[in-house]
């Protein structure tokens, strides 16, 4: 009885956690900031930042 109840239980854990991450994003990204990507990491930065935040290399030129 208890091995059949696993897979539902992880399954619903593993959806919960995407539905989650998915929220979470869409809520950071509208939050009104200008963001831009970055040229050498293609991670979303601020469009003000001067340093990458996640490959901390120069972006002021871009």
């Amino acid at each position: 009885m208890k091995g059949t109840l696993i897979m539902p239980v992880l399954l619903i854990v593993i959806v919960a956690v995407i539905i989650l991450i998915v929220i979470v994003r869409s809520a950071s990204k509208s939050k009104g900031t200008a963001a831009r990507q970055c040229p050498y990491c293609k991670n979303y930065i601020n469009d003000k930042a001067t340093v990458c935040d996640y490959c901390h290399r120069d972006v002021s030129a871009g």
